[in-house]
């Protein structure tokens, strides 16, 4: 941001020194002359360097934004999810949370990762039971109900 506050003031330094110099009634004489035409390509490059230099700067506070938003997207999906069902945290690379509703069988299972939500329909409770038990709940999960009952994604 310094930076380009300092070219913006060489920039306008040239083009005050530009102006002076096309407003006198002999230029060479007062030391303007081929001085006029360089100060103009030097504020030119400037110009140029300060207008990348903003762009780049807009790309990114965009990029940064965009990871803001999709941080935030993540975590209202998790507290969603965590509010339809009483989740419990689980020791799982692949697993991050897992809730489970005895009145409908419905498994809930939140990813580690993406955050995604997935609610796998009549589940019987021992296998609910079996993946809480299972030393490798992933390993459960992907053999015993990843293709074995439907599911929605939240």
């Amino acid at each position: 941001m310094k930076r380009l506050m300092w070219m913006s003031v060489l920039v306008m330094a040239v083009v005050a020194f530009t102006v002076s110099c096309a407003t006198m009634e002999s230029p060479k004489a007062k030391g303007c002359g081929d001085k006029s035409a360089k100060a103009e390509v030097k504020a030119e490059k400037a110009e140029k360097q300060a207008e990348k230099a903003e762009k780049k700067a807009e790309a990114k506070a965009e990029k940064a934004e965009k990871r803001a938003e999709a941080k935030a997207e993540k975590a209202e999906k998790k507290a969603e999810a965590e509010e339809a069902v009483n989740l419990q945290k689980v020791e799982s690379s692949l697993i991050d949370s897992v809730g489970y509703d005895p009145a409908t069988e419905d498994l809930t299972i939140v990813f580690v990762g993406s955050g995604d939500t997935y609610v796998y329909h009549k589940v019987p409770e021992k296998v609910y039971k079996k993946l809480m038990a299972a030393d490798s709940k992933g390993k459960f999960f992907t053999k015993n109900i990843k293709e074995k009952y439907e599911f929605t994604k939240k």
